[in-house]
């Protein structure tokens, strides 16, 4: 009779050990997930999805379709060929404490690339014609942000609602998105996806991307 009990005290004793690394490790696992992604708004100040969050409630209400500072303006120099005119968008973004220092060096090479195409556009041929973008006269897709407001995709539509997505955080870097919509009409416009990373304990903003759905 004692055999028997010692053994029964046993097998519990090991089922409960078994159970408790299982609850260790379902928390783990959840822990991670937690650390990793995360599917709602933060509102402390330090995080970087209220970091993009603020700067969306911002822009949409007081930049977009007011101030046209997204991307360079494409103009003619003394030599009558189109270049890209980099100075207002440029200190934008400088003065701008969303954003990270390296933002602007981030766009740097797609403008070279437009440039280069610039250059072939005849201003006769656009004058002729009456167009309003020299870019419409390229076969590629080097200019094309100079087509629509690339921060919401937008080309003069009404967008004036930011909702809450997810964020993902790896390291220093973090990848927050959002959803854009028309808050009378309840349209869904764009997602943007914005890359931030911490530069001195604060989170800016390094790249905006629009997904495509």
């Amino acid at each position: 009779m004692q055999q028997k009990l010692i053994v029964l005290l046993l097998t519990l004793f090991l089922l409960s050990c078994k159970d408790d690394k299982n609850e260790d490790l379902e928390y783990t696992k959840a822990k991670t997930v937690k650390d990793a992604t995360n599917h709602k708004l933060n509102l402390n100040n330090e995080t970087p999805e209220l970091v993009a969050f603020n700067f969306y409630k911002w822009y949409l209400k007081d930049i977009y379709l007011k101030k046209y500072v997204e991307s360079p303006e494409i103009k003619l120099n003394k030599d009558s060929v189109y270049v890209l005119d980099t100075k207002k968008h440029k200190k934008f973004i400088e003065e701008n404490s969303f954003f990270s220092k390296s933002f602007y060096d981030n766009e740097e090479l797609t403008f070279r690339n437009c440039e280069k195409e610039l250059v072939k556009v005849s201003w006769k041929e656009v004058e002729k014609s009456g167009a309003i973008n020299p870019a419409d006269f390229l076969d590629g897709n080097e200019c094309d942000f100079t087509k629509y407001m690339v921060w919401t995709n937008g080309q003069g539509e009404i967008i004036n609602k930011v909702d809450y997505d997810n964020c993902t955080i790896r390291g220093k870097y973090a990848f927050v998105t959002l959803k854009l919509s028309d808050s009378l009409a309840q349209n869904f416009y764009s997602k943007p996806k914005i890359t931030l990373i911490k530069e001195n304990g604060d989170w800016k903003i390094l790249k905006i991307n629009i997904i495509s759905e």
